[in-house]
């Protein structure tokens, strides 16, 4: 994980945000990137086995926002938090809405990707 904060607060659909948002899936394509803001600062979680991601993404906002970049360690996941399973060949829709239920996302920052999906707990 990685964090910049600048002079200012940052949200969703800054001109900042956008221009990291554009830069590292333009870099990096489709991996399992997550690019967002909180509390006025902008986030990039990536796999603890891509850490060249990160140092773009801080590279990317320290340019933009001329503030601070933070990375963090990557932090192995207890394999007790971290159960396998496989994914549904279709999403399902829960009931009485007409729109599929998005994948749960682990909260331990567990890789997902290929079919299957890894379920976390604390």
């Amino acid at each position: 994980m990685a964090m910049a904060q600048g002079p200012e607060p940052y949200g969703d659909g800054y001109s900042v945000v956008r221009g990291i948002e554009a830069a590292v899936p333009a870099r990096f394509g489709n991996r399992s990137i997550l690019l967002t803001t909180k509390e006025g600062g902008l986030i990039c979680v990536a796999p603890g086995d891509q850490p060249e991601v990160l140092a773009h993404f801080a590279e990317q906002a320290y340019a933009a926002t001329d503030g601070l970049v933070a990375i963090g360690r990557p932090a192995p996941v207890p394999a007790e938090w971290c159960t396998p399973t496989r994914r549904p060949s279709t999403p399902s829709t829960p009931t009485g809405s007409s729109r599929p239920s998005p994948p749960p996302v682990p909260a331990c920052g567990a890789p997902l990707g290929g079919p299957t999906r890894v379920t976390c707990s604390r």
